[in-house]
């Protein structure tokens, strides 16, 4: 939290630290740290705790798998058919995600790879709500939300828009209604969240709420079911994409996509320190953060976040 001109972009209270070392102190331990300015910090401490049964507990692990196996399939809770709605975003791989996700509510499904092409279609389409990602290259979220209330002949000057971000902290709702949206969706996208968005804002006219039954129910696709990959929480990804065709498709898009997104960053990083050059940086990894983040590749979303902030 040192320097809070240039770390502004940290999220955070920046409590962390003051209430380690209290729960520390509380354990009588305390925390240590080693830094050295430039290269980074080690922290660590010692709890000495008493053992009160040497009795195994259980395997842990196999009772979380049990529990997941057993669970049953997420099914859908309503259908739309009627419905139409719009995704933006400028990454291809979010918006299959956001599709698939959304294939068994029957709701059409528009998409729109930036700003300028959301502004297009909204003068010749109506749509029930918009989701408009706020991190795009060029005219970001904010940007186009802005035109769309200053445009001409826009078909949809009353649908709901609702951001999607994947930086999510305190505020941010009242920040993006600030901004003109109904709503946010924090990415990477869970189903279950995105069809309560929608159900919470959709006419309830072209709402067509289901029932569970046990015909719909069966085993969730387990993390054993895939092969192991160094870097890939499996886990992770089934959270967000668990439909096994629809997990296909979105890593086989994320494979096609390495080399250019690759490409694409190394072009950026040759034009810095240039201004322009820092923010198209910036937001190609934030980018690169939201595909890992969406197939469990948590290490690379971790980097593309400390690459962001910095």
């Amino acid at each position: 939290r040192i320097d809070e001109g240039r770390n502004r972009n940290i999220e955070g209270t920046g409590l962390g630290m003051s209430i380690t070392t209290r729960l520390l102190a509380m354990m009588g331990s305390e925390l240590k740290v080693a830094s050295e300015y430039g290269k980074g910090s080690d922290f660590s401490f010692e709890i000495v705790q008493k053992v009160v049964s040497w009795e195994p507990l259980g395997d842990y692990e196999k009772a979380w798998k049990e529990s997941i196996k057993n669970n049953p399939v997420y099914s859908a809770s309503f259908t739309a058919p009627d419905a139409k709605i719009l995704a933006v975003d400028d990454i291809q791989m979010n918006l299959t995600v956001f599709a698939g996700l959304l294939k068994e509510t029957r709701i059409n499904v528009d998409t729109a790879g930036s700003g300028e092409e959301c502004l297009d279609k909204l003068t010749r389409e109506k749509y029930d709500i918009i989701f408009l990602d706020h991190r795009m290259p060029g005219m970001d979220g904010v940007e186009t939300r802005k035109r769309m209330a200053e445009l001409e002949g826009n078909l949809n000057s009353d649908t709901p828009v609702i951001a999607l971000t994947a930086n999510v902290a305190a505020g941010a709702k009242e920040e993006y209604v600030g901004y003109g949206f109904w709503d946010y969706l924090s990415k990477p996208i869970n189903g279950q969240e995105l069809e309560k968005m929608i159900a919470d804002y959709l006419p309830d006219e072209k709402l067509e709420r289901r029932q569970e039954s046990d015909e719909q129910k069966g085993l969730s696709v387990t993390a054993g079911e895939y092969p192991k990959i160094d870097g890939l929480d499996w886990d992770y990804a089934i959270l967000h994409l668990p439909d096994t065709a629809l997990m296909r498709s979105v890593l086989s898009d994320f494979f096609d996509c390495i080399e250019l997104h690759a490409d694409r960053l190394e072009g950026i990083y040759a034009g810095l320190p240039d201004k322009d050059a820092m923010e198209a940086y910036r937001i190609q990894v934030h980018g690169m953060k939201s595909s890992a983040q969406i197939i469990g590749i948590v290490p690379l979303a971790g980097m593309a976040k400390i690459l962001e902030n910095a």
